[in-house]
């Protein structure tokens, strides 16, 4: 068992860590995986859970400017929907260097399970804030708007609003 002085001592560096600055500056070159996420569940029936797991590849063509591509898939009890997208995000400067809040969107095709598509487009609107606590790591959460364009079905029945929790990586680029 550790001592409570040494104990209090870790947890003192790891909280001056968390409020150092992180230098997480983007730079153009840089390559980003992110895995973002949420899932719904319900009070009235627990076993009818659903969720969203987004895979996301990306490039940034400018210091703050990031395009890729995506890979959403939608789960839920009764079914399982793949979308591969492509995205856009740009993230604005602050005055504390570890936070950027972020806009962006998405466009992608349904994916059936026999490797063709059935026309079904999904269309996704975000707004957010990352978070990097380190160099290369960084906290998103996000309001994501998001549209499945689905034949036969209103506006109202083929859109939902999401919040989206997840965890970003950057690699490539110049040494830092």
């Amino acid at each position: 068992m550790t001592s409570r002085p040494v104990r209090i001592l870790a947890l003192f560096f790891v909280l001056l860590a968390l409020t150092m600055p992180a230098l997480a500056q983007q730079e153009k070159g840089d390559m980003e995986v992110a895995l973002n996420g949420y899932a719904d569940i319900p009070n009235s029936d627990p076993s009818n859970v659903e969720g969203d797991v987004m895979v996301r590849l990306g490039y940034y063509i400018k210091p703050n400017t990031l395009i890729g591509i995506e890979s959403t898939t939608l789960l839920a009890k009764s079914f399982q929907e793949e979308f591969a997208d492509v995205f856009y995000r740009h993230l604005f400067h602050t005055h504390n260097r570890k936070l950027f809040p972020f806009l962006g969107g998405s466009a992608g095709e349904h994916l059936t399970h026999d490797g063709g598509t059935n026309g079904n487009v999904l269309a996704t609107g975000e707004a957010g804030l990352k978070y990097y606590m380190s160099r290369r790591f960084a906290f998103e959460v996000a309001y994501n708007f998001q549209y499945i364009r689905t034949p036969g079905e209103t506006f109202a029945n083929s859109s939902d609003s999401l919040v989206v929790f997840g965890f970003s990586y950057l690699f490539g680029g110049r040494k830092r």
